[in-house]
C-alpha cells in the first residue's frame, strides 16, 4: 500500500486472497492484510483490539480517513504553501502487499 491508497490496497487484496483460497475468517488472512498496510497505518490499528480481517480493514480504513481530514485541517489553516506542506506530511511509501 502507498500513501493513502486504501481502497485500492483493500479491493486488489481481496482479489489475490479470494485466488489463493483464503477467507475472511482465516487468521492468515488478517496477517497478510496487515503485513501490506504502510508502517503509520499498521502501528495505529495494532493498539486497538484486532477480531479478524473484517475489523483490521474497517480500521485501516477509519486511520486513513482520519489522517486524511487532519492533513487537511492544517493545510487549509496553515501559512505554508501546500506543497511544502504536503512533503513535511507524507508517510513513508515502500511497505509492498506481501513481504518487504
Amino acid at each position: 500500500m502507498e500513501g493513502f491508497e486504501v481502497k485500492t490496497y483493500i479491493s486488489e487484496f481481496e482479489k489475490l486472497a479470494e485466488r489463493a483460497g483464503l477467507t475472511a475468517t482465516n487468521p492468515d488472512t488478517t496477517y497478510l492484510f496487515m503485513k501490506g498496510l504502510t508502517n503509520p497505518v499498521r502501528t495505529n490499528i495494532c493498539k486497538k483490539p484486532i477480531y479478524g480481517y473484517h475489523m483490521a480493514r474497517a480500521y485501516a480504513l477509519d486511520d486513513v480517513l482520519v489522517t486524511r481530514m487532519a492533513q487537511y485541517l492544517i493545510q487549509s489553516q496553515s501559512p505554508i504553501p501546500p506543497r511544502e506542506l504536503e512533503k513535511l506530511l507524507s508517510p513513508p511509501i515502500g511497505d509492498s502487499m506481501f513481504g518487504p
